[in-house]
């Protein structure tokens, strides 16, 4: 402690409060108080109210932005499989591999589909795989990973046909990267069915797309979650790193019983405040998330400032107050001696 710091202690402590010092402080002390304590919580209350509106709108703006590009993402892979089996070369060799499959026409037809395909896949560096099926789901022609017949699934036959692709829940298969199976039905033009078209699209280039609206991993960060809260691309790390990765069933509930902000704990290992949206897909959905410790700092340092603002004005109020008292009550005392 300073040296003027212990005079001043002494000379407080030496002095006697009486009656009419006591009430100049204390009326000194209120009325610097009320006021002071009113205006901080009410400019404390509205900037922190702003600053969460600020957040909010920041991530819905994220997570918006991702699901419209995540959805146009989805309409190019669906347009892509629907030009592929428009092809002559389709639905060509599928009609001559259904007349004779086992002889030399459809052997030569077989033969000549695989090469579409190969072709195919080639361009699309994204693809894992293009399969050709027949009207019962076994493989006739393929190219790169193609699914076999026992993880089609029950019913999976029905489900597919139409005339629009069907988009089907994405798996992580051994080699760690997430697929999501995009089919299409082929017919003739009289409508008779020929057969499926799969294609198997990896999720390795969704890393890319959602670094590109959230460069900041520091700042915020945008998940793809499927409808079993597994994390199928981050704007923060490759797919290749997100091998077994969920969202937290306290994580889930937040955010689905939120219309605004969610508060929950994140991969981030401390408090996070998320918001998700929906993408036209299979049961897919945006998560876009701040730290929420980073994100609401100037909260905590508007209310550390306002605290401590409020205290200088009380201590350096209440000590005029008291030399003030001192300076009325001295004389009146010399003037009774």
């Amino acid at each position: 402690m300073l040296a003027w710091e212990r005079a001043l202690t002494r000379a407080l402590a030496t002095v006697r409060l009486n009656g009419i010092t006591s009430k100049i402080l204390l009326f000194a002390v209120f009325a610097t108080l009320l006021p002071a304590f009113g205006t901080g919580w009410l400019s404390y209350r509205n900037n922190s109210q702003t600053l969460t509106e600020n957040v909010a709108q920041q991530l819905d703006g994220l997570a918006s932005h991702a699901a419209q590009n995540l959805d146009l993402w989805l309409r190019e892979r669906r347009y892509e499989v629907r030009v592929i089996s428009s092809s002559y070369e389709v639905s060509e060799n599928l009609s001559i591999l259904r007349r004779d499959a086992g002889g030399p026409a459809g052997k030569r037809a077989r033969g000549r589909l695989e090469n579409y395909l190969e072709s195919v896949w080639k361009r699309f560096p994204d693809y894992g795989g293009i399969a050709m099926l027949d009207p019962s789901g076994a493989v006739v022609a393929s190219s790169g990973a193609v699914p076999t017949v026992s993880d089609l699934g029950d019913g999976w036959v029905e489900s597919i046909r139409g005339t629009e692709p069907v988009v089907e829940s994405p798996r992580r298969p051994a080699s760690a990267t997430p697929i999501v199976r995009v089919t299409q039905a082929v017919a003739t033009p009289e409508g008779e069915p020929l057969g499926f078209l799969a294609v198997e699209v990896e999720l390795r280039g969704l890393y890319r797309l959602l670094h590109g609206i959230a460069p900041d991993p520091m700042r915020f960060e945008l998940l793809l979650v499927d409808h079993e809260d597994r994390v199928l691309a981050s704007s923060a790390a490759p797919v290749e790193r997100l091998v077994g990765a969920r969202l937290s069933a306290a994580a889930s509930r937040a955010l689905a019983g939120s219309e605004g902000l969610a508060y929950y704990t994140g991969s981030r290992a401390g408090p996070v405040a998320g918001i998700a949206r929906d993408v036209d897909g299979p049961g897919w959905h945006i998560v876009a998330e701040a730290d929420a410790e980073r994100a609401f700092a100037p909260i905590r340092r508007l209310r550390n400032t306002t605290f401590a603002l409020v205290v200088a004005m009380l201590l350096g109020v209440g000590l005029a107050a008291y030399l003030l008292g001192l300076t009325l009550v001295r004389p009146l005392h010399r003037l009774t001696g």
